[in-house]
């Protein structure tokens, strides 16, 4: 289940709905992910990213997209529902996705492709987060990047 949070009143979010839920579960429709889960994402505006990414990231800029996974999961690795913190049956809480729309918007312009492309990949993004993927190095960022394009071509969504 993916739980959205507009906490922003710029954009109206609502035909984006749809979208958010269809990419989280893509991504864990293509890393071969079938527990039940809840990802929360929450849609906020400059100032408020500025300060969750100053807060835990100790940079004082604003951001497009931050993860808080909830687990210290390994990406690839198959996640054992039993080490999670969820009561049997029901939705293991993975995570938060926070982005900022504006910023998305404003990455779309730059980037010569459609909000609703860059809003795709930032969620794609902040999901492989949860799932324990990083960019912390060359070989991390190139698997990253292989399996973000990989779900944007599994949804059809191009520019």
């Amino acid at each position: 289940m993916v739980l959205i949070d507009n906490r922003q009143d710029t954009y109206d979010m609502s035909e984006y709905n749809n979208l958010i839920n269809i990419v989280v579960q893509e991504v864990f429709k293509q890393e071969d992910i079938a527990i039940n889960f809840e990802v929360s994402v929450s849609i906020v505006d400059e100032c408020e990213i500025k300060y969750l990414n100053y807060e835990y990231r100790k940079t004082d800029k604003v951001t497009d997209v931050l993860s808080f996974p909830l687990y210290d999961l390994k990406p690839g690795k198959p996640i054992d529902i039993d080490k999670l913190d969820c009561i049997p049956g029901e939705e293991a809480p993975l995570g938060d996705i926070v982005i900022c729309f504006s910023k998305a918007v404003e990455q779309s312009i730059e980037y010569a492709h459609s909000v609703q492309r860059e809003l795709s990949y930032l969620l794609v993004h902040g999901t492989l987060h949860l799932l324990g993927y990083d960019h912390m190095d060359e070989e991390q960022t190139k698997i990253m990047r292989d399996k973000e394009e990989k779900v944007l071509d599994a949804l059809s969504i191009r520019r």
